[in-house]
């Protein structure tokens, strides 16, 4: 069963801790990469502008062709 099998699927009876654990550990890995990456505001500037540019920009645009097929 794979990790995201286990994150969405609901608590089975055999193991029921076993979604708080991956999710715990899911924070923990995200918690220690921000930790160890030097300057990681900057990444994570980047990868926003990079989301907003595509929502405001180019997903408009997208929808607009494929609703009026223009």
């Amino acid at each position: 069963m794979s990790s995201s099998t286990l994150l969405l699927s609901p608590p089975s009876p055999t193991h029921p801790h076993t979604q708080c654990i991956l999710r715990t550990l899911l924070v923990l890995l995200t918690g220690l990469i921000m930790i160890c990456v030097p300057d990681f505001s900057t990444i994570m500037a980047l990868v926003g502008s990079s989301c907003c540019t595509l929502l405001a920009f180019i997903l408009p645009g997208i929808f607009h062709w494929k609703l009026f097929k223009t």
